[in-house]
């Protein structure tokens, strides 16, 4: 299981990454819907659900908001490593890690893709998968 785990966990963050590969300075803080986030809030956003994940499959306490970052992807990937490998190492793997970073990462692909592909058009959207 752990690793059936572990790639899902890979799979949907290198989409994530892809998403973002050379993304365009202006599409990182386009907001396409008044209510909506950019990128750049979306990695960030990420990275504080990666915090948290991580706290929370180490017994501890964790509370949302955290993160203080700017959604960098030296953050993503270096918060995001830590995270799966807590919530692998917890009693809780499966549910934690479909919960918190497999099904909710793949929700902020969606929303990842159509910032991109609404601010570039000529983005090619099957970048996200693996080849």
């Amino acid at each position: 299981m752990e690793s059936i785990l572990r790639h899902q966990s890979d799979y949907v963050g290198n989409q994530v990454r892809a998403c973002v590969h050379g993304m365009e300075e202006a599409t990182w803080s386009a907001r396409l819907a008044a209510n909506g986030i950019t990128a750049r809030e979306t990695m960030a956003h990420l990275c504080d659900v990666y915090q948290y994940v991580a706290e929370k499959a180490k017994g501890g306490e964790p509370r949302w908001n955290q993160y203080l970052g700017d959604g960098s992807l030296d953050d993503f990937d270096r918060l995001r490593a830590q995270a799966v490998d807590a919530c692998l190492a917890s009693d809780s793997a499966s549910e934690l890690l479909t919960d918190y970073i497999i099904v909710h990462d793949a929700y902020h692909v969606g929303q990842l893709c159509w910032i991109r592909r609404a601010c570039e058009p000529e983005w090619d959207v099957y970048a996200i998968y693996a080849t």
